[in-house]
């Protein structure tokens, strides 16, 4: 078939490049390159409805269950609007020739126009692998809601291994595909040249943690780290983006700890400091476990950035066991481990072959090749 027109279902709006890290702009962006016109739907909660949750309801269910994480856009009443709205649009575009979801919480139930589930992982997968944990009774509901989603929608689309095989096990009958590739949400309006790019890495002296207040604990693990590291170098440099100063108040910081705060793409002065800090970054940290905050990751790797960060089941599956762009360090918040690490990396004389060995994993993980492989789908 021929793909003309989409309805791109997300939530936030998908021409901001500030929504879900900058992946559903960048995603129509790629769509429009090549001529396809675009019905953008926001499947955001109302906003009045979910500030009543979230003020009234929500914290009465942590008093119970602390780490309970049953939000508003997870409930029964928000996915009647939310498929009241979904219902609408379909009807209103019915002319589209396939519809995007980027969850796997909706689908088409409406008419025959064929959808796609684009997503990283499942609700259920984000409570027992991340949080370590059983569903709530009342969690269960919306895990229900995506498993009928899941069951009824035509393609899906994991970005990560490790997801695909799980949801190939639970829904042996469906399509699902993972492309054995990802993507890179670059917004940088400079084009660097290798040897650009590299001189600046040799002579830098900044280490560069990049995550928000999910991976607290390892921008604070770094800062401990890195303590010990600016003893012995006092020129080095740790630039924190995504983090407030006032959010690490308990670590002991000094004068050489730069705390940016999160920094949107879509500001022409705050995209400016973030590819700054990425390019001359000479290694980008996140001792996190479980998850290292990949898509920062394989963006800083675009741009020859070594890695120091944990190992975990989606990243070795993808780049292996044994990395030659950095190094794994797997002791849980070890900052005393981490520091000799991040040492360790600064002495290497290996240091331009990692860099070049982290561009040359991600070089190809653009939104043109990945919009292709999706497209591909429905010919």
């Amino acid at each position: 078939m021929n793909i003309n027109k989409v309805i791109f279902f997300t939530y936030g709006d998908s021409s901001s490049a500030s929504t879900w890290s900058n992946v559903p702009f960048l995603f129509t962006k790629s769509l429009e390159d090549i001529g396809i016109k675009i019905y953008r739907v926001d499947l955001s909660s109302p906003k009045i409805l979910r500030r009543i949750y979230d003020k009234c309801i929500h914290p009465l269910i942590k008093l119970f269950f602390r780490d309970s994480l049953y939000t508003f856009n997870r409930t029964y009443l928000n996915e009647y609007i939310i498929y009241k709205r979904i219902q609408k649009n379909i009807l209103k575009y019915n002319d589209a020739d396939i519809c995007i979801f980027t969850s796997f919480d909706y689908f088409n139930k409406f008419n025959a126009i064929p959808e796609v589930l684009f997503c990283d992982w499942t609700f259920q997968m984000l409570i027992e692998e991340r949080h370590k944990r059983k569903p709530y009774f009342f969690e269960r509901r919306f895990i229900k809601q995506q498993n009928e989603a899941l069951k009824n929608a035509k393609k899906i689309v994991s970005l990560f291994p490790h997801t695909a095989n799980v949801l190939k096990l639970n829904y042996p009958d469906k399509e699902i595909h993972y492309f054995n590739t990802n993507v890179i949400n670059n917004l940088c309006s400079y084009e660097w040249t290798e040897n650009e790019i590299l001189n600046k890495k040799r002579k830098s002296n900044s280490i560069l943690f990049i995550g928000n207040s999910k991976y607290l604990e390892g921008a604070k693990c770094l800062i401990r780290a890195f303590q010990i590291l600016v003893r012995e170098n006092s020129s080095l440099q740790l630039h924190i983006i995504g983090i407030q100063t006032n959010e690490i108040c308990d670590v002991k910081t000094s004068s050489n700890i730069f705390c940016h705060g999160y920094l949107r793409k879509d500001i022409e002065t705050e995209n400016e400091l973030y590819y700054k800090l990425l390019i001359n970054a000479k290694v980008i940290v996140n001792p996190t476990p479980i998850w290292s905050g990949y898509s920062s990751i394989i963006e800083a790797m675009y741009f020859f950035t070594p890695v120091i960060i944990c190992k975990y089941q989606d990243f070795s599956i993808e780049f292996g066991n044994d990395i030659d762009f950095g190094l794994y360090t797997n002791d849980e918040f070890n900052h005393e481990k981490l520091a000799t690490d991040i040492d360790t990396l600064f002495q290497t004389e290996s240091y331009d072959l990692m860099c070049k060995n982290a561009h040359e994993k991600v070089y190809n993980y653009t939104w043109d090749r990945y919009v292709f492989n999706i497209l591909e789908l429905f010919k």
